[in-house]
């Protein structure tokens, strides 16, 4: 039985996209405290 490749690159891209997310909001955290400082 193969996994289903369209399913594995479903999940795949949604933990990139909730990595890349994670990082875009951390670095704008940091960005506006920075500037608020």
């Amino acid at each position: 039985m193969e996994p289903d490749v369209g399913i594995l690159d479903l999940v795949l891209s949604l933990q990139l996209m909730c990595y890349v997310y994670k990082m875009l909001l951390l670095n704008r955290i940091n960005y506006f405290d920075g500037r608020l400082i």
